[in-house]
């Protein structure tokens, strides 16, 4: 789809993707989480196929939705009170020990990796390169990448809890 196909679409489609953002967040959220989609949209509206329009924004949703809500979830915030009024002031603090503690118990447990997933990791996480040159540089699909990435954090942070990584994850000693 070109974008000059698409642009006559967006308003409809706009319209559409609040009411489905709408009945899970505030009406303030569902406003940013649309308007993120409709970027994301509009930047790869060269690979949406015309009829799939709908379909595709709503997986573009739901990606946002989900790294909205996993942003949220990271984020500790410990209240602060007004001493003469006691009342709680919204301001959000870090709390230093727990992140340092847990950035070192992390770069630990990438160290253990095995070879291959700890470069992606280190690459795409630490590093910051892009999913599509990692892609690149591993000669591997995108989508491979994507996927070994996304299993990896998911069992590095159930490692941080506690559960042991996977044993054909783990660098030969």
């Amino acid at each position: 789809m070109t974008p000059t196909e698409l642009n006559p679409r967006l308003a409809d489609l706009r319209v559409f993707l609040l009411r489905v953002a709408g009945r899970n967040v505030s009406r303030d959220l569902a406003e940013d989480l649309v308007q993120e989609t409709l970027i994301r949209v509009v930047d790869t509206a060269g690979r949406i196929p015309a009829e799939a329009l709908r379909p595709w924004s709503l997986g573009i949703l739901r990606n946002v939705m989900r790294l909205e809500y996993r942003g949220r979830m990271r984020r500790s915030e410990v209240a602060l009170v007004n001493d003469e009024t006691n009342e709680a002031i919204d301001l959000p603090v870090e709390p230093g020990q727990e992140t340092t503690a847990d950035a070192k118990s992390a770069l630990a447990l990438i160290a253990r990796l095995a070879p291959e997933r700890r470069r992606l990791v280190e690459d795409v996480v630490i590093l910051g390169l892009q999913l599509d040159e990692a892609a690149c540089k591993y000669g591997l699909p995108l989508g491979t990448v994507k996927s070994q990435l996304n299993r990896t954090l998911a069992a590095l942070r159930e490692a941080l809890d506690g559960k042991p990584l996977p044993a054909t994850w783990m660098a030969k000693t």
